[in-house]
């Protein structure tokens, strides 16, 4: 039996006819304002909103399957390392703790890292 179930997912652009790539969260200050696939796939939250939506859903584990400029911009203070290791390629998940969300140990295949 897993404990994994997701609070926050982003399916964009996952369909045939649509144009892929995906969401990003990010401050609402940051939303991109030309009319496209960025502007209707992203995700305005404050790194308050963000944090406060993760542990009030119980998560102890955050899954980042990408991250881009803005996410990292956006939320980085909410992470221990800043988000030096996802970066970095070394980790995908982060803990959930009182003193902020910590990277977790794990090996990459160098297609995940990308």
């Amino acid at each position: 039996m897993f404990d994994f179930y997701p609070v926050l997912v982003d399916y964009s652009g996952v369909g045939a006819t649509q144009e892929g790539g995906g969401g990003t969260f990010g401050l609402p200050e940051l939303e991109p304002q030309e009319e496209g696939v960025k502007q209707r796939y992203y995700h305005p939250y404050t790194a308050e909103r963000l944090d406060e939506t993760v542990r009030a859903n119980g998560c102890t584990v955050l899954y980042l399957q990408k991250i881009d400029d803005i996410f990292v911009q956006s939320y980085q203070n909410l992470f221990t390392d800043h988000l030096a290791a996802a970066q970095a390629g070394q980790t995908l998940l982060y803990r959930v703790t009182d003193a902020g969300y910590e990277p977790v140990t794990m090996q990459m295949s160098k297609e995940a890292a990308q």
